[in-house]
C-alpha cells in the first residue's frame, strides 16, 4: 500500500513538471509566431499558482522571466504585472541555482539579453532595499547608462 502511495506522488510530480515544461514550450511557440496574446494567456495560467516556480526547471525559469519582460516591455494593458511576474521568476531561478541561470542567460542573444539588463535594473533596488538601503526612482532612472538607453527604451 506504501508503495503504490510513493507511486501515486511521483507520478504526479512527474504530471506537474512535464505540463508545467510543455506550458513554456507553448508560451515560446506563440511568442515566435508573434501571437502575445496567447502567449500572456498561457502565462497567466501557468503563473496562476506561485509554489509551480519552486518546481519549474531553471531554463524554463529563465526562459519564463525574459518572455514576461519581453510581454512588459510591449504591453501598456499587464506591463507592471508582467514586470514583477519576470522578477519573481528570475529571483526564483537565482536563489535556486545562480549558476545555471547565469549560464542560461549568457546563452542569450543579443535582442534577449537587453531584457536581462532590465530585469537586472528592476531586482538591484528590490535586493538593496532587502539590505536596508533606500532609492528613489531618479536612483534608478540616473543608473542606465546613456549606451544602453536606446536599447531599453525600444
Amino acid at each position: 500500500m506504501i508503495c503504490l502511495v510513493c507511486c501515486l506522488f511521483l507520478a504526479a510530480g512527474c504530471v506537474g513538471e512535464t505540463s508545467s515544461t510543455e506550458s513554456v514550450g507553448r508560451i515560446d511557440r506563440a511568442m515566435d509566431l508573434g501571437d502575445r496574446l496567447e502567449a500572456q494567456r498561457e502565462c497567466d495560467r501557468l503563473l496562476r499558482n506561485p509554489a509551480l516556480l519552486d518546481s519549474l526547471p531553471i531554463a524554463d525559469l529563465c526562459r519564463l522571466a525574459i518572455i514576461m519582460a519581453d510581454l512588459a516591455d510591449t504591453s501598456d494593458d499587464h506591463r507592471d504585472g508582467n514586470a514583477a511576474q519576470a522578477v519573481l521568476c528570475y529571483r526564483t531561478a537565482l536563489r535556486r541555482d545562480s549558476l545555471a541561470t547565469v549560464s542560461y542567460l549568457r546563452s542569450l542573444d543579443t535582442e534577449e539579453y537587453r531584457h536581462v539588463y532590465l530585469l537586472n535594473q528592476l531586482l538591484r533596488p528590490i535586493t538593496d532595499r532587502e539590505d536596508g538601503v533606500i532609492y528613489s526612482s531618479d536612483d534608478v532612472d540616473a543608473a542606465i547608462p546613456d549606451s544602453v538607453r536606446p536599447i531599453i527604451e525600444r
